[in-house]
């Protein structure tokens, strides 16, 4: 999907707790890759594609110590690591989630 001339820079906020981070994407999700996201998808499925799409980065590895890509069956198991539970405390504190969750909620 390609960004509006005027949107304004990717803000990225790195979050760290018991030795391992998170880069996360704290602005910048338009109402119709929000939509795409949500759509189909209940509150838990939800949150897995919206971590998937929000982690811009992180430092989970493979047992070679290559970096794990980004996707919702590899959050999904690492959904217990503390730096994880930390993103999902802080996902709703991120003002632009309730603001497209209002907007996709009142167009169903």
């Amino acid at each position: 999907m390609a960004r509006r001339h005027n949107a304004p820079p990717d803000r990225i906020e790195r979050i760290e707790a018991e030795g391992e981070w998170v880069d996360l994407l704290t602005n910048n999700v338009s109402v119709g890759k929000f939509a795409e996201l949500a759509s189909g998808a209940t509150g838990v499925e939800l949150n897995y594609r919206l971590l998937a799409y929000l982690i811009r980065g992180w430092s989970f590895t493979d047992e070679t110590g290559a970096s794990l890509p980004i996707n919702t069956e590899n959050i999904r198991d690492n959904d217990d690591a503390p730096v994880i539970l930390e993103v999902l405390r802080r996902l709703p504190t991120l003002p632009f989630l309730a603001r497209l969750s209002l907007l996709t909620n009142r167009e169903s």
